[in-house]
């Protein structure tokens, strides 16, 4: 790790840390979303030093991760919720709350643009049109954060107790999910959030992210984890779902 991205470390920490607030639970969302952070940065840098990039691209990727959630804080702090839907755009008030605290005062304007750039774009559905840097940043921190959010999601969806917070308010039923996002995803379309109602609408979602990642060493950590695997065993076993799970697998393997 540089110093350059050492120092934003240690700014990023201490800033989240002022949100470790209130209730054990709200602490404990606070640091879901650090370590969520702290592993998508990991991701990032994985992801970045398989690729052919200039120093400025790197810089802008690993500190675009940083900082892509940072409007998560504010949000829930604000709102007590992840949703959007029910608060406001997180990556907009992320990019506002980096400009506050000003956290990039210190680079480069070229990284500094590629980063507000990657920050407002990391959770969109579909990116638009993009500059060669502006979407090689963009893809590396949504592949990054796509594979950290099956971990949390994966990790809470074992659990007895759902955190409604975590599954986006999705209800548990080992049999439910919602035919629309089941079509949708069969059809190699990126699932949508707002047909998330069943926590096996959270696996349906997941799975469809195989389809839109972006590089080699994105398939490389999805096979490593098994991250298919596991959410494919909470899946109903009938014959729809049957025939999503090979498809998405087939298509994940020719990627790898």
């Amino acid at each position: 790790m540089s110093e350059l991205l050492k120092k934003h470390v240690s700014a990023f920490l201490k800033f989240a840390k002022t949100f470790e607030y209130g209730s054990i639970e709200d602490q404990d969302n606070i640091r879901l979303k650090i370590d969520h952070t702290m592993r998508v940065l990991g991701i990032a840098q994985r992801i970045s030093a398989s690729l052919d990039l200039t120093k400025t691209a790197r810089e802008a990727a690993c500190l675009a991760a940083l900082y892509h959630d940072t409007g998560r804080f504010p949000q829930y702090a604000r709102y007590k919720t992840y949703k959007d839907g029910k608060s406001e755009n997180h990556a907009l008030l992320g990019v506002r709350t980096i400009r506050q605290n000003g956290f990039l005062a210190d680079v480069p304007e070229t990284i500094r643009r590629l980063v507000y750039g990657a920050v407002s774009l990391h959770n969109k559905k579909d990116l638009p049109p993009l500059s060669p840097h502006l979407g090689t940043v963009c893809h590396i921190v949504r592949d990054s954060d796509k594979l950290d959010i099956m971990h949390v999601l994966l990790e809470h969806l074992d659990q007895e107790r759902v955190s409604p917070v975590v599954v986006m308010g999705a209800a548990p039923h080992p049999e439910e999910y919602t035919k629309q996002l089941l079509s949708d995803v069969c059809n190699q379309r990126t699932g949508d959030y707002s047909l998330v109602h069943w926590t096996n609408d959270c696996r349906l979602l997941m799975a469809s992210w195989a389809f839109s990642l972006n590089f080699p060493e994105s398939y490389s950590i999805l096979d490593e984890k098994d991250y298919l695997g596991q959410i494919f065993k909470g899946l109903p076993d009938d014959p729809e779902c049957r025939n999503f799970k090979k498809m998405v697998t087939n298509y994940a393997r020719s990627c790898l």
